[in-house]
């Protein structure tokens, strides 16, 4: 006789000796009349098992095998135990969560899912809800009370996550639920930075509308930002942080102020931008005393310069002259420009060298004739300028190409 046409009496008696799952599973599978006689006692037992049929039934989105999972007694928040590799050691909810699978989070909800628990990795719900792009699985996690504010050191905190994605009103949700826009990573790589370094304008103007940057006491925040936004070339980025009120005159580590890094990077736009609502524009300098002018001049920003110019900025200064900038800078067109201006030409630097001097100890070598040409055709005193015999020969060889 086949094992198929055994009394049931009998082949419960059988059944009563398998105690692993998978033989059980396999006779199941044998036919109808044995999964009818058989389903539920296999549920029962991995209900109080490995609970295989819960965590396989959230991976796939089976709303049935988990309900009837945990009826049979199943623990809702038992830990996945590499039943699906991907999600080893996280319970029903990360799986449904992960997958957007909204019902199923539902169901977990309503049978006492644990919202604040952890991964093996620290990560919490609200990580695993920001991950998938949606905004209403995280405002679904979020109701639930869970903290988006609380991580380990070393994970990624929520809203650096949207940020990272461009997820912007997910974003504003997290902002709104109290989250720290310097809230960083543990490379201390904050969202205000990826916002920065990534273009991400909309979500910039989010942090700026909550004077992130302008309740900022120390300013270092703002003055930083701009610093990216030079580099980078972001003009939009630019406006947006003044107009959210970071200070083109903070200093930064470097001594630089934000217009003055435009101008050493030759964004002249960006200079000239920051300047314009500025008043006594001489004051402005680095902290040993250089001036705008002096940074245009040695930028080779030929443009800023004459904005300076003729917005009054005096060629000739106590200490840091602009011609000596133009010098280090080698632009024949801004030395021209100066020189118009009535550029002090015997004029000595900090260590004694005049403009001739440190045109040609310092200057642009393929500008280097024109330059000092210039000098010569305002009156630079060869004698004053105390060359050595090398610079005085190679005047003498400009001099020998131009005739």
């Amino acid at each position: 006789m086949s094992l198929e046409n055994l009394a049931t009496e009998l082949v419960e008696l059988i059944t009563g000796y398998l105690f692993a799952d998978g033989p059980l599973n396999a006779l199941c599978q044998t036919n109808r009349r044995f999964y009818y006689m058989l389903n539920q006692r296999l549920y029962d037992q991995d209900a109080h098992s490995f609970c295989r049929a819960l965590s396989w039934g959230a991976w796939k989105g089976l709303i049935s095998s988990v309900r009837r999972s945990l009826d049979s007694g199943a623990d809702v928040n038992a830990v996945n135990n590499y039943v699906v590799r991907n999600y080893a050691d996280e319970t029903p909810i990360f799986m449904a969560v992960r997958n957007q699978d909204f019902d199923m989070v539902h169901l977990l909800l309503s049978r006492g899912a644990d919202v604040n628990r952890r991964n093996k990795t620290g990560d919490n719900l609200v990580y695993f809800a920001v991950s998938t792009g949606n905004i209403d699985m995280v405002r679904l996690i979020l109701v639930q009370g869970v903290d988006p504010t609380c991580h380990k050191d070393g994970d990624v905190p929520p809203l650096l996550l949207a940020v990272r994605r461009g997820y912007v009103e997910i974003a504003e949700t997290l902002l709104d639920q109290g989250v720290k826009i310097d809230d960083g990573d543990s490379w201390g790589e904050t969202p205000l930075q990826v916002a920065m370094t990534g273009g991400q304008h909309d979500i910039l103007k989010l942090f700026l509308d909550r004077n992130f940057i302008r309740n900022d006491p120390m300013g270092d925040i703002g003055a930083d930002a701009l610093e990216v936004a030079i580099v980078r070339h972001d003009f939009r980025a630019l406006k947006l942080l003044l107009e959210g009120g970071a200070n083109p005159l903070m200093r930064r580590w470097t001594g630089y102020n934000a217009i003055i890094s435009a101008t050493l990077s030759r964004e002249e736009d960006m200079a000239i931008f920051m300047t314009e609502p500025l008043n006594v524009l001489s004051e402005i300098k680095d902290r040993v005393g250089k001036g705008l002018l002096w940074y245009a001049a040695k930028g080779r920003c030929e443009r800023y310069t004459k904005y300076l110019l003729d917005r009054g900025v005096d060629p000739n200064t106590d200490t840091w002259q602009p011609l000596t900038g133009a010098m280090i800078g080698g632009s024949a067109p801004v030395t021209e420009m100066l020189l118009d201006r009535g550029a002090d030409v015997e004029f000595k630097d900090e260590i004694g060298r005049s403009p001739l001097k440190v045109a040609l100890e310092e200057g642009v070598e393929s500008e280097r004739q024109e330059v000092v040409r210039l000098l010569l055709s305002k009156g630079a005193s060869l004698e004053k300028a105390e060359l050595n015999d090398e610079q005085k020969v190679l005047v003498q060889s400009f001099s020998t190409c131009e005739s």
